[in-house]
């Protein structure tokens, strides 16, 4: 019994001192290096901000904030860039704080991706965008998300459905429960190489794993109408995804699959 006792003052000591250790650290840390200590603070702010209070133009001043007291914060100038692009619109911004997410750490792969897609989409930077997608499956090629941004991008952007399909197979074949994965493959089969079975059956799967999914709902109802004459349940899959997704609803699609009512 007494030895226990010894061993337990022991371990409360012990994490007493430890604790006090940290404390002085922080102490001196705060003291030495104070624009550290406030980059992390404006960041981790920021980024609360975001991801609880969608309060994009505060989460946007705190960045801002985070980048002055530290202009080598990476991953502050890749949030940063993220909602410069998504948000607010500022497309040549949200490159320049991406390009100087990578200046800062190059090993980084979240900024390439995001590069890329936004060279893609806003600039027509096909080049670029490419190499920035090479770049990042080099470092990381087992991303279930960059795949399946690359196929899309082979496929609808370059029209190199050859070299396209791999992606689409590897990020299924890495995750084969993401909706996501499912959908764009199920298109890429539809579209490109004609497969409709295959794309049906791919929507299924999709629809499986999330059954709320208004895209996946939506794109099957118009296979099955287009390339297998099933308006009945071509227009029950329309009608979950316009009540899940209401703008997807219109006069137009409305006549397309079948339904007279006015839309309200």
């Amino acid at each position: 019994m007494a030895r226990g006792k010894r061993i337990l003052k022991r371990i409360i000591y012990g994490s007493a001192i430890l604790l006090l250790g940290l404390m002085a650290a922080l102490a001196c840390y705060r003291l030495f290096r104070p624009q550290h200590f406030a980059a992390t603070y404006h960041h981790l702010l920021a980024t609360y901000l975001v991801d609880h209070e969608s309060d994009y133009a505060s989460a946007k001043s705190h960045w801002l904030a985070a980048l002055a007291a530290r202009p080598d914060h990476a991953v502050a100038h890749n949030n940063l860039a993220k909602i410069l692009q998504e948000n607010f619109g500022d497309f040549e911004a949200a490159r320049r704080h991406y390009l100087l997410a990578l200046n800062s750490d190059s090993s980084l792969v979240s900024p390439r991706n995001n590069l890329a897609m936004l060279l893609e989409s806003r600039f027509q930077d096909y080049d670029g965008a490419q190499k920035y997608y090479r770049e990042a499956l080099a470092l990381d090629p087992n991303h279930v998300l960059i795949n399946r941004n690359y196929a899309v991008f082979l496929a609808y952007t370059k029209h190199d459905t050859t070299n396209a399909e791999p992606y689409f197979l590897k990020a299924l074949a890495l995750q084969s429960d993401n909706a996501n994965s499912q959908l764009y493959y199920a298109r890429f089969l539809e579209d490109f190489l004609h497969k409709y079975d295959q794309a049906r059956s791919h929507y299924v799967k999709a629809l499986e794993i999330n059954r709320y999914h208004a895209d996946v709902h939506l794109d099957f109802a118009y296979l099955l109408l287009d390339h297998f004459q099933d308006s009945t349940l071509a227009r029950e899959h329309y009608l979950k995804a316009c009540k899940l997704k209401p703008p997807a609803r219109n006069a137009q699609t409305d006549v397309l699959f079948g339904i007279r009512t006015a839309v309200k």
